[in-house]
């Protein structure tokens, strides 16, 4: 059973599919600083999943976090471990008794899922019952774990163990939400979502251009990564509003109010929310703050 912390942590393939081929001590990372009249925050480009050589990480980014008065993070990893929402999970993420995956999307991407899941140690039938957006966050998951990722490697969970109660937590979003943003995909999203995760999953040229970008801390680079597959196919635009730039406002608006309040905080989100002209830091840049990166 996928436990409930992976789901809260990798939310899309989009936003954590980096895949490392030596240390990150020598990285640069995608980390901003946001000037306002008052105070400073920054902002760090997270990679959701690591290892252990991982760290340390370059000196600049636990400098920048030594010196903020609070974390900020998507959500706070301490409120996702209650029994109430991992029936929450259950509840959202499974077909009714009688019904299964292969009666909500074409007979090819079901055939996909059921080879891509046994592939990865999932036999068919404990596919059957669960909707497509978890079956393709299952699946990544499961391709992390075999490539010796970890969530609990990941730079959250890094500065969540740092922390340590030295400064407040404030999660910009909640578990619920995301939950609920997943499962509110329509049928054809979810089936989109399913099938571009089982085409890409193993895409390993993707990964290791993602992850020289954010080594090399190239943004610009990254960004067009990222968003290629929504140049190439654009009816995906949906998804990527969903999970991208709908919340990539709402995470500026609530980073902007934490700077009205004059406090210091260190942001770690996902790295894919902060680039482009729809990304936090552009977001930001619009509304008059001097956004620099590091």
């Amino acid at each position: 059973m996928l436990r409930t912390r992976h789901l809260i942590i990798i939310l899309t393939w989009l936003s954590l599919i980096f895949c490392a081929s030596s240390a990150l001590a020598a990285a640069r990372g995608i980390l901003y600083a946001v000037h306002s009249n008052s105070t400073t925050t920054y902002l760090l480009g997270s990679v959701h999943v690591g290892k252990k050589e991982f760290y340390p990480l370059p000196k600049i980014v636990d400098k920048s976090f030594n010196e903020a008065g609070l974390l900020v993070m998507e959500i706070d990893p301490e409120k996702a471990n209650s029994p109430a929402l991992q029936q929450n999970v259950m509840r959202t993420s499974l077909y009714p008794a009688g019904d299964s995956l292969r009666n909500h999307v074409a007979p090819a991407t079901y055939e996909l899922a059921v080879k891509e899941a046994g592939a990865l140690g999932l036999p068919g039938p404990a596919v059957e019952r669960f909707k497509p957006w978890m079956i393709a966050i299952t699946l990544q998951v499961l391709y992390f774990q075999k490539h010796g990722f970890s969530a609990e490697e990941g730079i959250e969970q890094y500065f969540f163990r740092k922390v340590e109660g030295r400064k407040p937590v404030v999660e910009l979003e909640s578990a619920e939400f995301q939950i609920k943003l997943l499962s509110s995909f329509e049928e054809n999203e979810q089936e989109m979502f399913l099938l571009d995760t089982l085409q890409n999953i193993s895409n390993t040229t993707m990964l290791d251009a993602m992850m020289k970008a954010w080594q090399e801390g190239d943004a610009r680079t990254l960004e067009n990564v990222i968003m290629q597959p929504l140049r190439e196919h654009p009816e995906i635009l949906p998804i990527y509003e969903k999970l991208f730039f709908s919340r990539n406002r709402n995470m500026a608006d609530q980073i902007e109010r934490l700077l009205k309040e004059k406090k210091r905080p260190f942001v770690v989100i996902g790295a894919g929310h902060l680039l482009g002209k729809d990304g936090v830091v552009e977001i930001l840049r619009r509304k008059g703050y001097r956004v620099e990166q590091q």
